[in-house]
């Protein structure tokens, strides 16, 4: 059976009449993960075993995407697979800096976990940040962090090359440059109209109205006028197999933007 609702919604009413605010989050996951409790699929980021994952989407809800523990998606379970089988970076020994930028619960939890890691992760609003920065003007020294995460982020920045350059000059020579955005494989360049301000038509045109623009298959080529040395590892999912595709959830058309310092 596909579940097509977040469980969440089932025992919310509940929740908000009998639970302190506290306490709720906690027993959001804990019931999700009962609901949810098997081991078709599995999510690389917090290793938690699963009858499916959640529904998430805000245009259209999409099934089986989100993790019940983590809350992970589908290119966060891409991303991260990634990371642990073609990169190094769950392997240093010696300590390393990573810059989290607009921390999201699954990654936040997964790189405390990891040794040797020294951690920040920063956000211009968010109460889950550890330090409020302004992305355009970081506080930040130069050559200062060995890693850079960001994710789908630049969307929602009116000044996002500004944003990729500070970033290049907060990163040390060699470090490695996490910094995804959604894009349309349609649109060879980046759709961006100042004029669109209603949530409606940013809904309409950017696919979510906190957006600013559509980002089309020139991103390699912002990054690389920011400084960045950029790798496009196309359709990463097939590599891994159709099981995996299957047990991960993750999208098989899916490009990841590898950036790295020189």
């Amino acid at each position: 059976m596909v579940i097509s609702i977040e469980p969440y919604i089932i025992v919310e009413p509940l929740l908000k009449a009998v639970v302190p605010k506290q306490y709720r989050p906690a027993l959001r996951t804990a019931y999700k993960k009962y609901l949810y409790s098997g081991n078709k699929v599995e999510c690389p980021c917090c290793g938690g075993r699963f009858s499916q994952f959640l529904p998430f989407g805000f245009k259209k809800k999409r099934l089986n995407a989100q993790c019940p523990q983590c809350n992970a998606l589908e290119r966060h379970r891409l991303l991260w697979l990634y990371l642990q089988r073609e990169t190094e970076l769950f392997t240093r020994h010696q300590e390393f800096k990573v810059l989290h930028v607009a921390p999201e619960t699954c990654f936040e939890e997964a790189f405390r976990k990891l040794p040797n890691v020294d951690y920040l992760s920063i956000d211009l609003e968010s109460p889950r940040a550890m330090k409020h920065m302004d992305l355009t003007n970081l506080p930040l020294g130069n050559n200062s962090y060995d890693v850079i995460f960001c994710v789908h982020v630049l969307e929602h920045i009116p000044d996002a090359p500004k944003a990729m350059r500070e970033m290049f000059r907060v990163l040390k020579p060699g470090g490695l440059g996490v910094i995804l955005v959604p894009i349309d494989k349609k649109l060879s360049q980046t759709f961006e109209d100042p004029s669109i301000t209603s949530k409606e038509d940013r809904t309409r045109y950017y696919g979510q109205w906190d957006h600013v623009r559509q980002y089309g298959l020139d991103y390699a080529d912002k990054l690389r006028e920011a400084g960045f040395q950029v790798d496009v590892i196309e359709n990463y999912a097939e590599k891994l197999g159709a099981d995996s595709i299957r047990r991960y959830g993750i999208n098989d058309s899916e490009d990841l933007y590898i950036s790295h310092k020189p």
